[in-house]
C-alpha cells in the first residue's frame, strides 16, 4: 500500500494469470515459489479513493514487521 499509494481494497494481486487470494493467505498456502513474479493491478481511479487512502494511512502503521514467509529470501533488504 505504501509502495504503489494504493489501498488494499483497490489491489488484486496476480500470479501467472491467477488472482491470489484470500487475503489472510500465506504465500506457501498460495503457492507462490521463490522468485515469482507478483503483478499488482489497481482496481479504481485513484483520485476516487484519495481521502481513504489517507485515512488508512494515518491508522495501519500498527503493523509494520514484514510477514515471516519473507525472511531469507533477500526481498526485505
Amino acid at each position: 500500500m505504501h509502495a504503489f499509494s494504493v489501498p488494499p481494497f483497490d489491489q488484486t494481486l496476480v500470479l501467472n494469470g491467477r488472482v491470489l487470494g484470500p487475503d489472510e493467505a500465506t504465500l506457501d498456502a498460495l503457492q507462490v515459489e521463490a522468485e515469482s513474479v507478483i503483478c499488482l493491478k489497481v482496481d479504481t481511479n485513484m483520485s476516487e479513493d484519495a481521502l481513504n487512502l489517507q485515512n488508512i494511512l494515518r491508522t495501519d502503521s500498527s503493523n509494520d514487521a514484514p510477514e515471516s514467509g519473507f525472511k531469507g529470501t533477500g526481498l526485505l533488504s
